[in-house]
């Protein structure tokens, strides 16, 4: 292997091992060959054979929730439609997901608009997969050319690990085989927001005032501390902290801990006594409340704490390179 010209399949591959992903589930398939005979012999990144699509994305959305990314690599048309209803659980759940595959190439295009051919696996909309993707993934590019291929793969990666969302790169045939430079050893490491200090100060301030104020303060805690890594932010507080994750015999939210101190979880209608609620999501309210305790420190960007980063949105703000 070492002979051989350093490919696109490859740099996509060295870029993800050096995120500590180790493992790419897959299901093989002509259009995708050329990235499928990479991961076969490349070294620390081991293919992983499922049943199906669906099972291949399921697979790459546990592992990117236990080990901050994860990939599935797939062929293209109905092969990845099958794997979407994962990948959009994976997009509402901000678990980062590469979503790889391949489109039929220059030449099969050129065939196609001479002789009107349709392709196996092909609705003939060959842009259909990008487009159908793009409602559950945060970025998503098609590569007909393997130059600026780099960039592009670092921007999509860069977009998985900053929003924890998946993303989708598909390729055509022939572009995962072509030659591309190597990347550098440092790894691809997610965007920092600047945030406006003003804004930052009366939302924090506002926020602690309720906190203080209130007889029973609680943390609701939401799938994004875990994603971002703020779950000492929660255990370090005094105040009890809720998780939406209901046990296996009960229908209901209930409490993670009192505090600190103790792990014992509480019966979820202890809720109607908090008067604020910290929450990284605005609460519903439920049947069984008394009353509608307040909200603080919503989902919106001018009134998040600093440890929290920004959610991205279909409208939101373009990637840069921008730091705090």
């Amino acid at each position: 292997m070492t002979n051989q010209p350093f490919t696109v399949a490859d740099y996509l591959l060295t870029r993800l091992k050096q995120l500590d992903v180790t493992e790419v589930f897959q299901i093989p398939g002509d259009y995708v060959k050329h990235f499928t005979q990479a991961l076969e012999h490349f070294p620390g990144v081991n293919a992983i054979g499922t049943i199906n699509e669906l099972d291949a994305a399921y697979a790459a959305d546990a592992y990117g929730r236990t080990r901050g990314l994860g990939a599935a690599s797939l062929q293209y048309g109905v092969s990845t439609f099958s794997a979407l209803n994962a990948i959009a659980g994976a997009y509402v759940e901000f678990s980062p997901v590469v979503v790889i595959s391949a489109t039929p190439g220059a030449d099969a295009r050129q065939i196609t608009k001479m002789y009107d051919v349709l392709y196996h696996h092909s609705t003939g909309n060959l842009r259909a997969d990008q487009e159908v993707y793009r409602q559950v993934t945060v970025a998503a590019e098609t590569l007909s050319t393997s130059v600026g291929a780099a960039e592009k793969i670092d921007n999509l990666l860069i977009s998985a690990i900053t929003y924890k969302r998946p993303v989708y790169i598909e390729c055509y045939k022939e572009v995962w085989g072509e030659p591309c430079p190597r990347p550098p050893n440092e790894a691809l490491r997610p965007l920092v927001f600047k945030r406006e200090p003003l804004a930052l100060e009366n939302a924090v301030t506002a926020a602690w005032a309720q906190i203080t104020a209130a007889k029973h303060p609680m943390i609701f805690a939401g799938v994004e501390v875990l994603r971002h890594g703020c779950r000492t932010c929660c255990s370090r507080s005094s105040m009890p902290a809720a998780s939406s994750t209901p046990p296996r015999r009960s229908a209901r939210p209930y409490w993670m801990k009192r505090g600190p101190s103790s792990s014992a979880p509480i019966p979820m209608p202890h809720r109607s006594r908090a008067s604020a609620i910290s929450s990284r999501r605005p609460i519903v309210s439920r049947p069984w409340a008394r009353s509608s305790p307040t909200t603080i420190c919503g989902s919106s960007r001018t009134n998040m704490p600093t440890w929290c980063l920004p959610r991205q949105s279909r409208s939101g703000p373009a990637i840069s390179s921008s730091t705090a």
